[in-house]
C-alpha cells in the first residue's frame, strides 16, 4: 500500500525545502513490533514454567521421596539407659514437621545441629554429642557420658527433704541419687548454701570441688576418710565423721596446718572420748575449739 504524504514547498533562489505529514501510520511495523513482545514474553514464561516444573521434581526428589531417608542409626559411646533416651528424641525429631509438611526422617533436612543441642538439653547425663548424616542415609551420633565423682545433696532449706544427685568432675549434677547412701566409699557433698537445683547445672566450682578433694585425701591419710563433707558456706567446710563428729575447716587457713592441728587436739585431748565429741572448730588459725555432745566447748 502506498502511503500519501502532503508537501508544503517553499521556493527561493538559493535553496529548496519540503515538510513531510504522515497522514496515515505504518500499520505493518506497529503490528510485527507486537508480534515480537509477544514472542518474547511467551518464550519467557515456557522457560519459567520450565524452571519451576523442574524445583518442584527437585524439590520432591530431596525431601518426599525415599530416596534420603534415614535407614541406619548408629549411637556411640553411650550406655543403654542413655540409648534409650537417645532414640526417644530421634522418634519426636522424626515425627515432627517443618513447614507443616516436612518430615524431618531424611538426611537432607535433618537438624543435625539443633538436635546436638536438644541431646544436651534434655540428657543431662550428656557432656558432649556430635550429630552427623551420611549420603548413604545413615545418622552417627557420638557422645560421651559425664562421669560420677560423687553425691551432691541440697540442704539449705530446713523444711525441704534434701535431694540428692550425681555429679561429674565439674561439679555439675545429672542424675538422682538416693539420699540413704552411707559410708566412706563414695564422695557425698552435703551443701547448706543451696536448697534446690536443676540436672545440668554446676552446683561446685571447681576450686571448691579441688578443695574437697584434697581436704577427703589428707584426712584419709591422717586419720580417717570422712563420711561426708558439708559446705556451710563458701568460706567453711566440715568433714563429717563415721563416730558423730564434724571436723571444721576454714579456706582461709592452710589446710595441712588445720589437719596437723585436728591431729595433735585428739591425740592430746580428746584421746578416747572420741565418740563422745560433737566436733572441733579449727577455723581460728593455731586456737581451736572443740565441743561434747550435750555439753560445753
Amino acid at each position: 500500500m502506498l502511503h500519501k504524504y502532503k508537501y508544503n514547498r517553499k521556493s527561493s533562489k538559493h535553496y529548496k525545502s519540503a515538510v513531510i505529514k504522515r497522514l496515515r501510520p505504518r500499520k505493518k511495523r506497529a503490528f510485527l513490533l507486537k508480534k515480537f513482545k509477544e514472542l518474547l514474553v511467551s518464550k519467557y514464561l515456557v522457560i519459567l514454567s520450565v524452571v519451576i516444573l523442574s524445583l518442584l521434581m527437585f524439590g520432591y526428589f530431596l525431601f518426599f521421596s525415599n530416596q534420603f531417608l534415614i535407614k541406619n542409626i548408629n549411637i556411640e559411646g553411650a550406655s543403654e539407659i542413655t540409648q534409650k533416651q537417645i532414640n526417644k528424641l530421634l522418634e519426636t525429631t522424626f515425627n515432627s514437621k517443618r513447614f507443616l509438611i516436612l518430615k524431618q526422617n531424611k538426611i537432607t533436612n535433618f537438624p543435625s545441629a539443633e538436635f546436638e543441642k536438644k541431646l544436651l538439653f534434655e540428657i543431662p547425663k550428656m557432656k558432649i554429642a556430635s550429630v552427623e548424616t551420611k549420603s548413604s542415609g545413615s545418622l552417627i551420633i557420638k557422645v560421651e557420658e559425664r562421669q560420677q565423682e560423687g553425691i551432691w545433696c541440697a540442704y539449705g532449706s530446713a523444711e525441704i527433704l534434701p535431694k540428692c544427685y550425681f555429679y561429674d568432675t565439674e561439679g555439675v549434677i545429672y542424675e538422682e541419687a538416693p539420699n540413704s547412701i552411707r559410708g566412706s566409699l563414695i564422695k557425698i557433698i552435703k551443701d547448706g548454701r543451696i536448697s534446690e537445683a536443676q540436672l545440668g547445672s554446676a552446683v561446685v566450682d571447681k576450686i571448691l570441688l579441688e578443695y574437697i578433694d584434697n581436704l577427703i585425701e589428707i584426712l584419709e591419710v591422717a586419720h580417717e576418710r570422712p563420711n561426708y563433707i558439708f559446705i556451710k558456706n563458701n568460706n567453711d567446710v566440715y568433714a563429717g565423721f563415721s563416730a558423730g563428729w564434724e571436723a571444721q575447716f576454714s579456706r582461709d587457713r592452710d589446710l595441712l596446718e588445720s589437719v596437723e592441728n585436728l591431729i595433735l587436739i585428739l591425740e592430746e585431748e580428746i584421746g578416747s572420748r572420741i565418740n563422745e565429741l560433737e566436733y572441733i572448730d579449727l577455723r581460728l588459725g593455731n586456737k581451736a575449739f572443740y565441743k561434747w555432745q550435750g555439753g560445753t566447748e
